[in-house]
């Protein structure tokens, strides 16, 4: 009776160490080209003016293509406050520009939430992360469940 009870439990840490960290992965890796998709509107592609040269001037800003290529797909770990097996995809590195470092997820946040309404600092909210979180949670899930069925189907034979 002890024995079956060790081969289950035995059974049951097994698969969490194996496939919990491979659907973790395999759904972060789904969602990533819904942020792409939904970052490109937001960030730009060119630099134009509007307005008149006399005065009221509004410069629209082009994508230098440095958040695009940031983004990445972590390996799965387990998340300490939830206990759960987590992968992120996320913005990764610094960019340097004349007035100092900003990291990548801080202007990824920036352009997600907006920025003060102070001289210079003017960015409209575009909340291209949450739209691509809404739009990735069903390819992500059928990600995992292919992981999960998958990993049965060898399992098995």
């Amino acid at each position: 009776m002890g024995h079956e009870i060790k081969f289950k439990i035995d059974y049951v840490v097994d698969f969490i160490d194996k496939l919990a960290p491979k659907m973790a992965e395999a759904g972060a890796a789904a969602a990533e080209p819904f942020l792409k998709a939904n970052m490109e509107p937001a960030i730009g592609k060119s630099f134009r003016v509007t307005g008149k040269r006399s005065g009221n001037m509004q410069f629209i800003p082009r994508s230098t293509g440095f958040l695009f290529k940031s983004v990445r797909v972590s390996h799965s770990f387990i998340d300490r406050t939830d206990a759960k097996f987590t992968a992120n995809v996320y913005f990764d590195g610094n960019r340097r520009n004349g007035r100092g470092v900003k990291r990548n997820n801080e202007i990824a946040a920036y352009l997600e939430y907006g920025t003060p309404k102070t001289p210079g600092h003017n960015q409209a909210p575009t909340g291209f992360i949450k739209k691509a979180s809404s739009q990735a949670k069903r390819a992500a899930e059928s990600a995992m469940v292919r992981v999960y069925e998958d990993y049965f189907k060898t399992d098995s034979t």
